[in-house]
């Protein structure tokens, strides 16, 4: 026996499921609740205010959402500027975009620049106090009015003047306020539990509905539809239309509830097509037409996870009416019910989902799709993996099913249907991995596979232009003849392939794609086949093929390596590069304007193959999921596509799908500090702004598009200007994170689009600005430039002064020497003959002891010079240099001039040094000295001093080194002065503890005899002191010159080591 179960569209009732009437009754609720970051499961008001944002009134506080999460704001015992109670009843925004907020203990005024609250509640005694803290609606109407619910009545507050006004003509003090509204007239409706009041600042008056008992009475919602009609719900759960123009009420329309389940209308909304949405208490929401009269209801729902979570809704909201200042409409509705959070309904979804676990008649009881067939005005078949075939009669409003049955040789072979063919209005051909079966009727019988045993996976049948039956398996190619299925052997390399996709193209060539040997072609005549491997152009894109299309000689190729065109001798390939959702394309269909539509592993996409565009949809569009399956599309002679995959099955008219066009707003919603959220403000410009140390180096910028169609497709630009070169796309991430940027001014600017790549240009801005250290401001930089400036001024006089007394030492000195000298000749003159020995002697040692006086003055004074200040201006100096590169123009240049000054003084300190004497003799000794003296006067005068040593030379005493060095030194000035020589070379050495030391040059020598008779070369005056003092310790001095032959001078002086001194 055939094993058929039929189940019915009439599940026990109407009011157990949805309507069926039209795909826009197949809605898909998504939830937000404790998980996503809610702060409490019951909903008592939601509002979407003019920036974009969306916010949740519940019982632990108030919940800002961006699409992405939630910001909660909770009371807190020490804060005053807090909202007043957690449990919050009601939000409206204000004319000047603040937030009122309603609560069980008081009404709270949100400042959204500082985030903080101004609460107002009753003052006893104050007639102009709020009369109770237990808010139960409000509403904003005109600019100055605020209309205020509470459990004892009505009062207005004026915004200016932050004053309250009692209406007590509602019926006193224990007359609780239910709802209260305005009208395009801004007349004031109130709902309470007497009936419903008409009025405004002036007063009111109670409209008596039509009631059989006092729960019919009470007003619980009111709503002014587009049309001006006036909707009352009830506590009793009655709808009633409201007749302004003659004051009195319609009959209540017939909706229908479940029997035991609570009726009371708490909320209704009016949708972008005119339908009105009813939260009951209990009863779930009901939707209702009321042109047709027509209604829908949909209650919680746990067996799916798009089904309704909760039967009891406190609140709804929608972009349409009361948020027209989100310009296009999204169609996003919100519900928030009293035990399950936030439900979330998107009417605009442009695909018609079954899946497995709906009550709808087109629900599909398998899961995954596999497999799909459309009969002309028929059903839809559908071939699942492990749930068998199904058929869905959309006109019958029927589901039928079939199962592998083991004890019935006539079922279906297997569950896993994979592969569907109609032959004729009576046959099906079914493909499961067991083999072919044929179904007649609710027979079915399996095609045999001739010495094939296990039978093949069939996953692809296709019929030719002469009818002949094509079927792909595991194991080959097949055709069908009769009761049997013939292996096609004209490949050896195909006979053995698992054969995926079969398609014939306008010129009869059969194509077959294969699950690793790439793509075959099957000539005409089918006599011959070829692998395409080696004869395409660019080679194939990859041998795993999953579908096939051929279009006006054009053939396109779905792997798991992307999509690829074949035609008129070239191709192409199109990949997740170029804009697919994912690579492994899965099917294609063509739409009547040449549009292909493809699924993938990651969605479904539509591809324009003349200009490129790809147009990727998600689950947020509506997908039954983000993996479809191979096999599994097949488009009706209506041009209805059908896509099947592993979470059900989706069906649309390309035609209809609609586009979101809202250019959503972005927002900076935070800046955190190493994840700790820091405060913003408004900078002059009006750009939101942050301010931060160079210590807070980490920081992340969260921004946000707010289109809540699908936000995780939302994408995003970026740059920091000062920072960032270029625009940084960042796709559906929604941060940005800098470390360690210099001190500045920045401006970070985002760009957002929705799901459809619709894009905000003008997006947001955030300025930050980054403090540098105290020890790097202008006013520090001021300082180092006086300090700076000072200090050179201060170098410059004390080098001026150390010049002066040096000057005026020297003069004492020749003084001195001048008025020894003439000492010397007068004792010569009047003691010539008998004291001449001892006079000569007396001079010599007067003679040497003021010279040594002198090399000790002079050493003394250069090495305070050279230690102190010359180190202290080089310092100057380098110091200045650095800051300089760190300054604007004006400031380098003021600095480049204190710099010339430095440098100047640099030099004369070095020069004054060097005159006085080397700290580098004292401190390296003899030779070293030597070298600095070579450097100095081949810098200055070109002369190159060439000091060589034959043997070792011990350490010399202080005395011995400072003479000898200021014997070469004066020997080399006179060269300079006089020999016009380019080089003199000195050489010393040690013989017999005596010194010997020459001096020779190459200059242009002189005539020794006529110098020392005469005495007029100015030579001669040097020499003269020289010779004297080297007689004086002991020595003598040899001269040797020959006019153009050069001037060698020897000295021979006692030696004297460093231990003698």
């Amino acid at each position: 026996m055939t094993r058929r179960t039929l189940i019915s569209i009439l599940i026990f009732t109407l009011s157990l499921i949805s309507s069926v009437g039209s795909a826009k009754d197949e809605i898909i609720f998504e939830n937000l609740s404790l998980q996503e970051g809610l702060s409490q499961t019951t909903v008592k008001a939601i509002l979407m205010d003019s920036r974009g944002y969306m916010w949740f009134g519940t019982d632990g506080g108030l919940n800002r959402y961006d699409g992405y999460q939630f910001k909660v704001y909770r009371r807190k015992w020490n804060r005053e500027d807090g909202i007043s109670d957690n449990s919050v009843t009601s939000v409206v925004e204000g004319p000047d975009g603040e937030l009122w907020i309603g609560t069980m203990a008081g009404l709270n005024r949100m400042d959204l620049e500082t985030e903080s609250f101004q609460r107002f509640t009753g003052v006893p005694g104050d007639e102009q106090s709020l009369l109770d803290d237990r808010i139960t609606s409000l509403k904003i109407a005109g600019k100055d009015s605020l209309w205020v619910g509470t459990r004892a009545g009505l009062e207005r507050m004026s915004l200016r003047e932050r004053r309250f006004h009692r209406y007590r003509e509602l019926g006193g003090p224990e007359e609780s306020v239910n709802t209260v509204t305005s009208d395009r007239s801004e007349t004031i409706w109130v709902g309470t539990e007497k009936g419903l009041y008409q009025g405004g600042i002036d007063g009111f008056h109670l409209h008596t509905l039509p009631f059989v008992s006092r729960e019919d009475r009470e007003v619980t919602a009111i709503l002014e539809d587009h049309r001006h009609r006036l909707w009352i719900g009830t506590r009793a759960g009655r709808l009633y239309s409201f007749n302004r123009e003659g004051g009195y009420f319609s009959p209540p329309e017939p909706l229908e509830y479940p029997r035991g389940v609570q009726r009371s209308i708490s909320t209704i909304y009016e949708d972008i097509f005119g339908e009105l949405w009813i939260g009951t208490d209990g009863g779930g929401i009901v939707r209702f037409n009321p042109d047709s009269r027509s209604m829908s209801i949909y209650r919680q729902d746990n067996s799916t996870p798009h089904g309704l979570r909760d039967n009891v809704i406190l609140s709804i909201w929608g972009d349409t009416g009361n948020s027209i200042h989100m310009g296009d409409l999204t169609g996003v509705i919100w519900f928030g019910s009293f035990s399950n959070g936030v439900e979330k309904v998107h009417l605009k979804r442009p695909f018609q989902r079954y899946d497995s676990r709906s009550y709808n008649v087109r629900g599909l009881v398998g899961e995954d799709v596999r497999a799909l067939w459309k009969d002309d005005d028929g059903p839809l078949w559908a071939g699942t993996y492990g749930g068998g075939l199904r058929e869905i009669d959309g006109r019958k409003e029927t589901i039928s099913y079939w199962r592998h049955d083991p004890i019935d040789p006539y079922s279906l072979t297997s569950d896993r249907v994979m592969s569907l063919l109609r032959l004729d209005d009576e046959t099906l051909l079914v493909g499961t991995d067991g083999g072919l079966d044929v179904k007649t009727g609710d027979r079915f019988e399996q095609i045999r596979f001739p010495s094939i045993l296990p039978p093949p996976s069939v996953k692809a049948l296709m019929t030719d232009e002469e009818g002949k039956v094509w079927i792909g398996t595991s194991r080959g190619l097949f055709y069908l003849h009769g009761d049997r299925a013939i292996p096609f052997l004209a490949h050896k390399r195909l006979s053995r392939s698992d054969v995926t996709a079969i398609i014939e193209d306008e010129s009869r060539t059969l194509w077959l794609g294969t699950d690793g040997d790439g793509l075959f072609a099957l000539s005409p005549s089918r006599e011959s086949c070829i692998n395409m491997t080696s004869h395409l152009k660019d080679g194939p894109l990859s041998d795993r093929i999953h579908s096939l299309f051929s279009w006006d000689k054009e053939l396109w190729i779905g792997t798991d390596l992307g999509l690829q065109w074949i035609g008129e001798g070239r191709s192409r390939a199109y990949t997740s590069e170029d804009g697919l959702p994912g690579d492994v394309v899965k099917g294609i269909l063509r739409n009547r304007y040449g549009q292909l539509w493809l699924s993938t592993d990651n969605g479904l996409s539509r591809l324009d193959p003349k200009t490129g565009e790809i147009r990727n949809y998600t689950l947020g569009d509506g997908l039954q999921g983000k993996e479809f399956n191979r096999g599994a599309a097949v488009i009706d002679r209506f041009g209805k596509m059908y896509f099947g995959g592993t979470k059900g099955c989706n069906s649309f008219y390309p035609g209809n799908i609609s586009e979101n066009d809202h250019v959503p707003p972005v927002v900076i919603n935070e800046v955190s500090v190493f994840g700790k959220p820091v405060p913003m403000d408004r900078s002059p410009r009006g750009f939101r702004r942050v301010t931060l140390t160079q210590r807070q180096n980490y920081i992340t910028i969260h921004f946000a598009a707010l289109d809540y169609t699908a936000p995780e497709s939302n994408e995003y630009r970026y740059i920091l200007e000062g920072f960032d070169e270029d625009w940084i796309h960042s796709g559906n991430r929604n941060d940005a994170s800098y470390t360690n940027l210099p001190d500045g001014r920045y401006l970070f600017r985002v760009k957002g689009s929705n799901n459809n790549g619709v894009w905000n240009e003008e997006g947001a801005v955030l300025e930050i600005d980054v403090i540098p250290p105290l020890w790097r401001t202008p006013l520090a930089y001021g300082v180092y430039l006086f300090c700076l400036g000072s200090l050179a001024y201060f170098a410059m006089v004390y080098s001026r002064n150390i010049r002066e007394k040096e000057t005026e030492r020297k003069l004492r000195l020749v003084t001195e020497i001048s008025n020894l000298k003439l000492t010397e000749k007068n004792l010569q003159l009047e003691q010539a003959r008998r004291h001449e020995a001892f006079h000569r002697e007396r001079l010599r040692s007067l003679a040497t002891s003021l010279t040594e006086a002198e090399e000790r003055e002079r050493r003394q004074i250069a090495t305070e010079v050279h230690d102190s200040i010359g180190q202290n201006l080089a310092l100057s100096k380098l110091r200045l240099e650095m800051l300089a590169q760190s300054l604007g123009k004006p400031s380098q240049e003021e600095i480049g001039s204190i710099t010339s000054m430095l440098d100047q003084t640099i030099r004369s300190t070095r020069t004054l040094t060097f005159e006085l004497g080397t700290p580098v003799l004292y401190r390296f000794g003899f030779f070293p000295a030597i070298e600095r003296l070579s450097e100095r006067f081949e810098e200055d005068y070109g002369l190159s001093i060439k000091s060589i040593s034959d043997g070792e030379i011990p350490e010399m005493n202080d005395d011995m080194k400072a003479f000898l060095f200021r014997a070469v030194r004066e020997l080399a000035m006179n060269t300079v002065k006089h020999a016009k020589a380019s080089t003199l070379t000195v050489r010393t050495k040690v013989m017999e503890n005596r010194l010997y030391l020459s001096a020779s040059d190459d200059g242009q020598g002189f005539d020794v005899s006529a110098i020392e008779h005469t005495g007029r070369d100015n030579r001669s005056f040097g020499l003269f002191s020289l010779r004297e003092r080297i007689i004086s310790l002991g020595g003598r001095m040899v001269i040797r010159s020959i006019p153009g032959e050069g001037t060698s001078v020897r000295l021979f002086v006692p030696f004297r080591k460093e231990r003698d001194s």
